[in-house]
């Protein structure tokens, strides 16, 4: 990095608070990526993409743990990635369910005893 530049060498490649020039970015790195993690977690939720609320929740809460006052923030996020995952893993139980009714319903149609 040029000398006054207000970031040392270790961030050519990553951000590091302890880097002044990278302390002084981050608080506006986290409001541009907070705010659009929100609009595509309210977008997945919109469209019912669970895999997607789950993995933009995720990053949310990991931004948000590092952040002083926002742990309640955080704890949401956990929430709502928990709750995406409970709700992918309980589509693919009730399909589950759903295709050894359909086979048993069918197998029993087929046969002539409907």
């Amino acid at each position: 990095m040029p000398a006054g530049s207000g970031a040392d060498a270790r961030c050519v490649r990553r951000r590091h608070a302890s880097c002044r020039g990278c302390a002084d970015a981050a608080p506006a790195l986290l409001v541009q990526t907070t705010h659009a993690d929100l609009d595509a977690l309210h977008a997945a939720a919109g469209g019912g993409d669970m895999h997607a609320v789950q993995a933009h929740a995720h990053r949310m809460r990991g931004a948000l743990a590092q952040v002083d006052g926002a742990q309640e923030a955080a704890e949401l996020c956990r929430e709502l990635e928990a709750g995406a995952a409970w709700a992918v893993q309980a589509a693919r139980d009730r399909i589950g369910d759903l295709r050894l009714y359909l086979e048993a319903c069918l197998a029993r149609s087929g046969s002539g005893d409907a």
